[in-house]
């Protein structure tokens, strides 16, 4: 049973060109350039830039995550999952067809075990229920090999109520000033009150280490966080 709590179409991906969706989700998520950017820092700091890393890369959208570790680490091959048929489109323009790509619900499928050396994971999380999440967490775990890495980028909250309520009138402030659109911000701030299922960071941490990971967390902006964890 799926524990994802949105469907391709409630996201409206259809409407979107690739590069105007990618334009505006830059833009509209606070920091999502910054999650790059640790992103391949970890990356390089772990492996050489010439290892064949073998990468899953969970709710990939068009696939700019992806693109960003091939232009560091371009003998990589990536597994590429998403459950929108236009995402998975963008995703094999702009990464070319030597790449494995899966079109499906990530909640429900089963990953091999022991294949992967990095697990990505890129502002998706969040549609899962906080049960999902934990799923999806596990399965990761399975599936990378000793000393492999996950790298989850996500929005989150807080358990101190202060500290959330702050984060999310930021968040929101950076949605208004960023927005393309008033119609892009009526459907991003929808998007983010009703179809987002925000987990605490806290507790992100928290299943991580549970789950077997050793954890750090890479960067925190408003609601944006990023997480590196090693399987130990």
């Amino acid at each position: 049973m799926s524990t994802t709590n949105v469907h391709p179409d409630d996201l409206n991906y259809d409407h979107y060109e690739d590069s105007k969706y990618e334009q505006e989700i830059v833009r509209v998520i606070p920091g999502h350039r910054q999650l790059h950017h640790h992103m391949l820092k970890v990356l390089q700091n772990t492996f050489g830039s010439s290892e064949a890393l073998r990468v899953l890369d969970l709710g990939a959208g068009t696939g700019l995550s992806s693109q960003a570790i091939l232009s560091i680490f371009p003998n990589s091959h990536i597994t590429v999952v998403d459950f929108s048929a236009n995402m998975m489109k963008s995703a094999k323009k702009k990464l070319g067809m030597s790449h494995s790509y899966i079109l499906g619900d990530y909640a429900v499928l089963d990953f091999p075990k022991l294949t992967f050396d990095v697990v990505l994971s890129v502002i998706g999380l969040h549609h899962q229920t906080d049960i999902g999440k934990r799923k999806v967490i596990k399965k990761i775990h399975q599936s990378l090999r000793p000393g492999g890495l996950i790298i989850l980028g996500d929005l989150v909250t807080f358990r101190n109520q202060h500290t959330a309520a702050v984060a999310k009138a930021k968040h929101y402030s950076h949605m208004v000033q960023h927005s393309s659109s008033p119609e892009k911000l009526e459907e991003w701030a929808y998007h983010h009150e009703f179809l987002n299922d925000l987990a605490n960071l806290e507790d992100m941490q928290e299943w991580l280490h549970e789950i077997g990971f050793t954890v750090t967390t890479l960067f925190v902006q408003y609601q944006t966080v990023l997480f590196c964890g090693r399987k130990q």
